[in-house]
């Protein structure tokens, strides 16, 4: 019986570290996305200090700021010995919460729709999510 939950505990860990590593691909390619989306607006390359600081500190882009906090929560939910269902439905409902963010949401449907390499990472991270569930 111990074994079997040790086992339990241990699988329900890979899978948190599976999403966090398909949220991060799908992340990385989204600010790049962006980036690229903000340069053709301002008509100049950004550097990567000058797309950081703007994504930090300026309000045209706070609307980004909840999708890299759920890495920070993944990050520090697989730094625990024991993921705790209650843990396990918090950071499921934040991620879902803040897919369902309009702006987000909109713009990984555009991605989605126009991109195959996002479309790939979605379609892992949507994998990692149902594994992650159950």
């Amino acid at each position: 019986m111990v074994e079997k939950l040790k086992r339990g505990a241990e699988s329900m860990k890979q899978s948190a570290l599976n999403l966090m590593k398909s949220l991060l691909n799908l992340h990385r390619k989204f600010l790049e996305l962006e980036r690229l989306k903000a340069e053709a607006r301002e008509g100049q390359k950004l550097s990567p200090l000058d797309f950081f600081n703007r994504l930090t500190q300026d309000p045209a882009f706070e609307w980004l700021r909840p999708l890299s906090k759920i890495i920070t929560d993944l990050d520090i939910l697989t730094e625990e010995d024991v993921i705790t269902p209650q843990a396990q439905a918090q950071i499921l409902s934040n991620i879902k919460t803040t897919l369902s963010i309009t702006k987000i949401k909109q713009s990984f449907d555009v991605y989605q729709a126009s991109d195959a390499e996002f479309k790939t990472l979605y379609a892992d991270f949507t994998k990692a999510m149902a594994a992650f569930e159950n």
